[in-house]
């Protein structure tokens, strides 16, 4: 079996959402934030597309990939951008969260689709 650099670093990021996701509930069971939703839609976004492919096609003439899956990370990011303070761990998250995605999607996944 063969993993190069991209597999190793899919894994990691699909890792990472998950860990994020679990954050989300574990941190909204005892303190309910509502920038926690925003960020429970950028994790669950692609790793519910990992699960049920519900967005395998690309814009035409385009090279917009996962455009549904896209349109939940980036607009969880635009609510946490908007509404979060400058120090806090949700704004972390959601960056690392968007970097992981973009990377992901254009770079890891560039011979899947």
């Amino acid at each position: 079996m063969h993993f190069g650099l991209k597999k190793i670093f899919s894994i990691g990021y699909l890792l990472g959402a998950g860990l994020t996701l679990l954050w989300c509930l574990y941190s909204g069971a005892f303190d309910p934030n509502p920038l926690l939703v925003p960020l429970l839609v950028m994790a669950a976004g692609p790793l519910g597309h990992r699960l049920i492919a519900f967005d395998d096609w690309q814009v035409a003439h385009h090279k917009v990939r996962l455009p549904r899956v896209s349109l939940l990370v980036l607009s969880g990011m635009a609510v946490i951008l908007l509404f979060a303070d400058r120090n806090s761990t949700i704004l972390l998250l959601a960056l690392l969260n968007l970097g992981g995605f973009v990377l992901d999607t254009y770079w890891a996944s560039f011979d899947r689709i």
